[in-house]
């Protein structure tokens, strides 16, 4: 009976520790900037696809265009290695203010890829594994 006992202590115990926090793949702290021709682009979300195991993270950009990166399971962060980047919605800095003043030069929508301008899918971003330097975005 108490080599039983011993044995459920066990199972119990090797149960709750591969319930830790830790769980998952190593992260890397992942802080950054996204622009469109050199202003920052307000609002942003942006979707980190790995090219490698790992599910994807997800930022969205403040007012300054900087973000920061969650992991799929809510930790910061992001699986290091090369990455595919999608960047949804969105406006430049400034832009909005000019609309809601009736500026007959605001375009609609200004972010939308233009013929000659990079495209806001399928970006190649690599992150490194110490999360020491930002990701810079350029649209």
């Amino acid at each position: 009976m108490e080599r039983i006992a011993s044995s459920l202590v066990l199972l119990v115990a090797v149960a709750f520790a591969g319930c830790g926090a830790h769980d998952g793949p190593q992260l890397a702290p992942v802080t950054g900037k996204i622009t469109v021709d050199g202003q920052p682009l307000v609002g942003a979300t942006m979707e980190f696809y790995p090219q490698q195991v790992g599910a994807p993270s997800y930022g969205r950009s403040n007012e300054n265009g900087e973000f920061t990166l969650r992991y799929s399971n809510g930790q910061m962060g992001a699986v290091p290695g090369e990455h595919r980047v999608n960047v949804l919605g969105g406006h430049v800095k400034g832009k909005a203010e000019k609309k809601k003043n009736n500026d007959p030069n605001f375009q609609e929508n200004p972010d939308r890829p233009r013929k000659g301008k990079p495209s806001r899918n399928d970006i190649p971003v690599t992150i490194e594994p110490n999360g020491k330097e930002p990701i810079e975005i350029a649209l």
